[in-house]
């Protein structure tokens, strides 16, 4: 059951995700602090949504109004707005049949938990084809190796016909166009996620205009979910089998078996 403050928190996430898609359209080296500053919403306030006390209503009536008084829409279309937007950069025409569309979701996956497995499922069903691809970081000491992880990965998502997985050294933007993605996929799980995640599309966006980010939100009950958690609870030997597919529980008890 969903507690006071994270149905707060996700209402506030929808509503300032939406608006943000928006601005980061109109105006593209926006931060989002700046955005903040832009609707009129103080620092306290961005801080509020951050920790999930700021009221949804609230900041629905201060979005609406900025909308409407800047964009001359209401707010009701700004979702329907951003959807069409995305769609256009991402190259297919929304009132018919999607041209072919090829995306990359990039990541440690150190190891992949069922939260990675709920956004590869939402992209599946938008794209398609989904190539996800371990990133190599020489500056992290992962747990499994770059093949271990492309291995367990590969195991989870046999059923997946539409998915593939490899792995990468160096810029995701580069990458993408080696795969020939138009896009890249990245999740979002909270407010916090958000900030870094809207500095790294600007990037990469500088990096690669016609490279796209999408933003996809897993289902609530993962956004507690993260591969450092689980490496954390399975070297105490905690059971992780609820948050990892079993062949990942079954290497993860393998590497702590000591």
């Amino acid at each position: 059951m969903k507690t006071k403050v994270s149905q707060v928190l996700i209402s506030n996430i929808k509503s300032f995700r939406n608006l943000a898609m928006f601005l980061d359209e109109q105006y593209p080296k926006l931060t989002l602090k700046q955005v903040a500053s832009e609707v009129g919403m103080s620092e306290k306030s961005l801080a509020d949504i951050k920790r999930g006390k700021f009221p949804p209503k609230k900041l629905q009536n201060i979005l609406k109004s900025y909308v409407e008084r800047n964009f001359g829409f209401t707010y009701e279309q700004l979702s329907s707005e951003s959807t069409r937007i995305e769609a256009k950069r991402l190259s297919f025409d929304t009132s018919t049949k999607h041209k072919f569309t090829k995306v990359i979701y990039p990541g440690t996956f150190d190891p992949v938990t069922y939260g990675h497995l709920d956004i590869i499922t939402r992209a599946v069903d938008l794209f398609d084809e989904v190539v996800v691809t371990v990133a190599v970081n020489p500056t992290k000491k992962p747990l499994f190796t770059t093949e271990e992880r492309v291995k367990l990965l590969k195991d989870s998502l046999k059923e997946y016909k539409k998915v593939k997985v490899d792995s990468f050294n160096g810029l995701v933007v580069e990458h993408a166009k080696h795969v020939g993605a138009t896009g890249i996929i990245r999740g979002l799980r909270q407010i916090s996620d958000f900030e870094f995640e809207f500095q790294m599309a600007l990037m990469n966006r500088k990096l690669a205009g016609d490279i796209t980010t999408i933003f996809l939100m897993p289902h609530e009950k993962y956004t507690y979910l993260n591969s450092t958690v689980i490496r954390n609870l399975a070297s105490l030997h905690a059971d992780v089998g609820d948050f990892v597919p079993p062949n990942v529980h079954e290497a993860l008890k393998k590497k702590f078996q000591n």
